[in-house]
């Protein structure tokens, strides 16, 4: 963990973006080949970019759903909606809408269900509506 606010959220921010080297510098197109982070060298997000944003696990404990997770764009308490779909549902739905704290994690506990898939979806403060990607249980 680095101890300056400002060293560790520009570490984070090189790491993310891939073709950008030491001290924010351009490197070659030609990276030979291996992009590590979350947005390629031409701009372009990569599949992973909306799970960093909205991480989430969900662990089966019993018949219960025990559900982590974090909202990385908000900035301070929101709430966050959590959506279920069932195998064989067309659509998903919302099972629970939660408070974040401060940095914008959140839990929540829900009844297990074989196949069903969970995701988060947050309003911005814009007005602007985002979904984390679908993830199932496991425990």
């Amino acid at each position: 963990m680095c101890a300056r606010p400002r060293q560790r959220d520009h570490r984070r921010a090189r790491a993310a973006r891939d073709g950008v080297g030491p001290r924010g510098a351009a490197q070659p197109a030609d990276l030979g080949g291996f992009q590590s982070g979350l947005i390629r060298a031409t701009g372009a997000r990569k599949p992973s970019y909306d799970e960093f944003r909205f991480p989430l696990a969900a662990r089966r404990s019993g018949s219960v759903v025990l559900l982590w997770g974090l909202v990385r764009p908000a900035t301070g308490p929101t709430r966050v909606q959590v959506l279920v779909r069932d195998r064989g549902s067309a659509h998903a739905v919302v099972a629970a809408t939660r408070p974040t704290d401060a940095a914008g994690t959140w839990t929540a506990r829900l009844r297990y269900r074989a196949g069903r898939t969970f995701r988060v979806r947050w309003t911005g403060p814009s007005g602007a509506t985002y979904a984390g990607p679908p993830v199932r249980s496991y425990g």
